[in-house]
């Protein structure tokens, strides 16, 4: 080696000297000798190793064209190098990296046609493993099986990786086509279909690449076929059983269960599913129109906030019969849903309120009573609805009846609000002291 470095050191210098000389004496011919030098010079100042060394690292670093710019550069400038079939297979890698299936192909077949440089011979295995990837990657998967048993059959003495690996890729071949099925399904919209491949894949195949996408899409089936809370107890699931390194997809659960609260009206719910995609936005930038999406629809539950809040400025501004036509148009809303009933308990309230302030009595007794009737667990909301039944009877002297309200909130002090709980012993005390 030091021997080698030093001919090179001393070559350099003479073809410098001699390059000075022929200047001197060739001023008029400078450019076509300096265009020779610097073709001939790469030969003296970058060998085979070194070239291949950098294309390496290039492709370690994920920097696939400038890994094929220095392969290419060996493969023509050193055709009888040791390194050539290393350099040829390196390239075949770099275009399975980049997609080029065809020209990997190509490439790899050729590499094993051509294989004689007996120094690179036991890495025949990793050349058949890689033209196996190849026709993986070009959904060749027939093709691909076949490299693969002749690796694992005619190679045993392979090393434990490539074995290994070559085992993995055989056992993803039968999801891949499952999945290639329950695509054609999904696009044709037969949901009915697709969610039980699907399925199939997820369930007996939980190691496989495609195990978390395919719960993922059997819960989206199982949405679209109108099972929205089938659907959201699948995506929990996969929140629940999937770590986050697995990219985006956990962000785009989160927005699939958005969609489907803020469908139900329950906008507490999407809105905390909206927001966990918003506080991740490098991950959520990996899926086009995720963060947009999710924008949207946390405009969406403003607007409806909004509508909340101008209806209880009407009524504050004693703006009665308004007020009640916007919280009978929010309640028509949100009615059928089965979550976020404080809105709808909060929604009924204000109705019966208006109603009675518009001396709509029997129309008020119906709304607070329905309230009642809805939603028997015990909160704030079932307390205030009944002081107010208390007062309606209070003022259509049915003591009995009012003082029987009245005592249903003195019993639960702890839920009604104190000053609920205040106005309910006043009344019960004046009304048996008459």
């Amino acid at each position: 080696m030091k021997k080698r470095k030093k001919l090179i050191l001393f070559t350099v210098t003479a073809f410098i000297i001699m390059f000075s000389s022929i200047l001197s004496f060739l001023p008029l011919q400078k450019e076509k000798i300096v265009s020779f030098f610097r073709e001939n010079l790469i030969f003296l100042t970058h060998s085979d190793e070194k070239i291949y060394q950098q294309a390496i690292r290039f492709f370690s670093e994920k920097k696939y064209e400038e890994s094929l710019e220095e392969t290419n550069k060996l493969i023509k400038l050193y055709p009888h190098s040791v390194l050539f079939d290393d350099a040829t297979f390196l390239m075949c890698k770099i275009y399975n990296h980049t997609n080029e299936i065809d020209k990997a192909v190509s490439c790899l077949e050729g590499v094993l046609e051509n294989y004689t440089s007996n120094e690179t011979k036991l890495s025949v295995p990793n050349v058949i493993y890689e033209t196996a990837i190849a026709y993986f990657n070009g959904k060749k998967f027939d093709k691909a099986e076949q490299y693969l048993d002749r690796l694992i059959e005619e190679y045993p003495e392979a090393s434990t990786s490539t074995l290994s690996s070559a085992q993995f890729l055989k056992y993803e071949i039968t999801p891949y086509k499952l999945y290639e099925e329950a695509d054609v399904f999904f696009k044709e919209e037969n949901f009915q279909e697709a969610f039980e491949i699907f399925k199939n894949i997820a369930i007996n195949y939980p190691v496989s690449a495609l195990a978390l996408e395919s719960d993922f899409l059997a819960a989206y089936c199982q949405e679209k076929m109108g099972d929205k809370e089938e659907a959201l107890l699948m995506y929990q699931k996969i929140l629940d059983n999937y770590s986050e390194r697995f990219g985006f997809l956990h962000l785009e659960t989160y927005l699939q269960m958005a969609e489907i609260y803020f469908e139900q009206r329950d906008y507490d719910r999407a809105t905390e599913y909206c927001e966990k995609i918003l506080e991740n936005q490098e991950a959520a930038a990996m899926k086009k129109n995720l963060i947009e999406r999710a924008n949207i629809l946390m405009e969406k539950i403003r607007s409806f906030y909004k509508k909340m809040e101008a209806a209880k400025q009407l009524y504050i501004q004693g703006e009665y019969q308004e007020a009640l036509e916007k919280f009978e148009e929010i309640y028509g809303e949100i009615a059928n849903n089965d979550f976020g009933t404080e809105k709808i308990k909060n929604c009924l309230m204000h109705i019966g309120l208006c109603q009675h302030h518009l001396g709509k009595i029997d129309e008020a007794i119906l709304t607070y009573q329905k309230l009642l009737n809805d939603f028997p667990d015990k909160t704030s909301y079932n307390y205030e609805a009944y002081f107010k039944m208390a007062e309606i009877y209070f003022e259509r002297k049915d003591y009995d009846k009012a003082i029987e309200y009245c005592e249903k909130i003195i019993e639960n002090p702890t839920i009604a609000l104190s000053s609920t709980v205040e106005k309910a012993k006043k009344m019960k005390n004046y009304l048996e002291n008459l």
